[in-house]
């Protein structure tokens, strides 16, 4: 059974938010400051900004909203002229997106195994699912928002701590705009 436009939309809503918030929370772990602070445990000081994670997250977003699927030229354009280089993200980003739209392969082969299995196995646990990926290491801001992405489309955002989504940084304006 093919799902409405509306019931799309919920799923995306709470697979944004999880996903931003995730990658919000394992992107503080990289930070020399929070160094000290548990990932099992603890909460890195607010303000918690996202990474290109959500900066894609946001663009694809943006235009399935406009064209109902991918458009990749669109895609790319979206992101790239979106771009905060000031987060130290930037040209490198939009350089390995148009590789890939080109046709160039890129894997994850343990990235995105092991973010499905911290979400399925903690499905109905958000904050499990993203501590759980933070606790390993590694690229850690990319598996927190691939779990949190998959759980907050099951949960819905009201399944995300309430503390969490307020420190985390509010999504872009372009994005509610529907720019």
């Amino acid at each position: 059974m093919a799902l409405t436009s509306d019931q799309r939309s919920v799923l995306a809503e709470g697979s944004l938010a999880g996903l931003s918030t995730g990658d919000a929370f394992g992107d503080q772990f990289f930070m020399l400051d929070n160094r000290g602070v548990s990932p099992v445990s603890g909460l890195p000081p607010a303000p918690w900004e996202w990474s290109d994670d959500t900066q894609m997250a946001c663009s694809i977003v943006d235009v399935l909203n406009r064209h109902g699927r991918i458009e990749q030229d669109d895609l790319a354009e979206s992101f790239a002229s979106r771009m905060d280089v000031g987060r130290g993200y930037g040209a490198g980003a939009y350089e390995l997106l148009m590789r890939v739209r080109e046709g160039d392969r890129i894997t994850a082969q343990d990235t995105v195994p092991f973010a499905l299995w911290a979400a399925a196995t903690r499905l109905t646990d958000f904050e499990s699912a993203v501590r759980a990926c933070a606790m390993v290491g590694g690229d850690m801001d990319t598996t927190a928002a691939i779990a949190g992405g998959v759980v907050g489309a099951h949960l819905g955002a009201e399944g995300i701590p309430e503390a969490w989504l307020s420190a985390r940084e509010p999504l872009p304006d372009w994005l509610a705009a529907g720019n």
